[in-house]
């Protein structure tokens, strides 16, 4: 009986396992314009919910990420998750994907530019 229990727990730890591994941060996408777009839109999203009363919205976001920011940035990707959930292509975001420095550096340019096309 012990080794029947131990056995089921260890294929259900292996099976977390993998499943944990499984999850790819949709920032990662290779078409760039279109995450740079998505994080643009759901910082401005999530500003608009702190009610941070910006005009053109969707800097916050860059500020956090830049360790600029003067506000709580943990709410401010929590909106942006939120928002994530009715986007398609996004929905599995988590505050870590939003906060992996790596993928920020690769879109940081792109995000810029959609921010100043907005204007």
């Amino acid at each position: 009986m012990f080794k029947r229990v131990t056995t089921v727990l260890s294929m259900a730890m292996l099976g977390a396992s993998l499943a944990a591994c499984t999850h790819k941060n949709p920032l990662a996408n290779p078409d760039k314009q279109t995450v740079a777009s998505f994080l643009v839109k759901a910082s401005s999203y999530a500003e608009k919910q702190m009610k941070l009363g910006l005009d053109n919205g969707g800097y916050v976001y860059a500020d956090c990420m830049d360790k600029r920011a003067n506000i709580n940035c943990n709410t401010l990707y929590g909106y942006m998750v939120s928002f994530a959930k009715t986007q398609p292509g996004f929905h599995e975001l988590t505050t870590q994907d939003l906060t992996d420095l790596s993928l920020w550096k690769t879109n940081a340019n792109d995000y810029v530019r959609v921010q100043f096309q907005q204007l």
